[in-house]
Formats: C-alpha cells, structure tokens, sequence
C-alpha cells in the first residue's frame, strides 16, 4: 500500500512512485468528481454544505437552534380542553412545506385531516408517538397551518 500522493508501480509492485498529477482533499473536505468540496457529516437537509460542518440554508428556509434548515413561515396554534398540561406539539424538524393538519377529539371518536403528504410528529411528555385512541377520553382540537 503507498501513502497517499504515490502509485504502485505497475510493473514492479513493491514500489511507490510519486504520482504528481494526484492531490489530496484538505481535512473537512471530500473528493467528489476530481474536485475537493466541503463535507457536512450530518448532512444538509433544505440546505447546502458551503464549508466543513457549515450549512447554508437555501432560500425559504432558516437554520434552527439545532443547526437543521426549517421552513422559515411555520405557525402552529393548539386548543386543548382535555388535559392541556401533559400535551405538546412539536413540528417534525425536516418539515419543509406548507402544511395543515386537523385533529379533532370527542369522546366518541377522533378524526385526523393532514393537507399534504408530509408528517407532524406529536410527542407526548415521554417523546413517544400517542395511539389515536388517547384522544377519545375528552375533547380537544389541535390545529397547525402553514
């Protein structure tokens, strides 16, 4: 194996020669097409990877206290009549579009309305995901948009 900058010899394998058309990527940086770019090892989810570790977020977006790029309109209202104190509402981070989601409660059924194909996580306390069911012990209406 040589180290890098050298190439086996073809010929006489046990030697490395210089191979000066070869370059190495500087730390932080990653190969990709003969070119050295920045590497985010986290990835840039709605942004791009402009320096090592460093996302900026494309447009529409801004970057949150978790470094993720987040839609930069999202609202959300809740009401909460059964039980306020031990629920929260929390916007999947890598929601990236306008989005409603309707979920009304009565204590004889619940019903959930999502306006686009994209997911809302709701956590209870215990950050696990509530079976539908917990809501049909009172009522309540949870609504988020944009």
């Amino acid at each position: 194996m040589c180290n890098p900058g050298y190439t086996k010899d073809p010929i006489n394998t046990s030697v490395c020669n210089l191979n000066i058309f070869s370059y190495e990527c500087k730390t932080g940086y990653i190969k990709h097409n003969s070119l050295c770019i920045p590497y985010c090892p986290k990835g840039c989810t709605n942004g791009i990877c402009t320096a090592p570790n460093t996302c900026k977020c494309k447009e529409g977006f801004v970057e949150d206290n978790e470094n993720v790029c987040i839609f930069k309109n999202r609202s959300y209202s809740s009401t909460v009549t059964d039980s306020a104190s031990d629920h929260q509402l929390h916007p999947a981070a890598d929601t990236h579009i306008p989005l409603w989601v309707l979920l009304v409660c009565t204590a004889a059924i619940s019903v959930l309305v999502i306006g686009t194909a994209i997911y809302l996580r709701y956590y209870r306390r215990e950050r696990r995901p509530p079976p539908y069911s917990e809501c049909n012990h009172g009522a309540g209406i949870w609504i988020t948009s944009k």
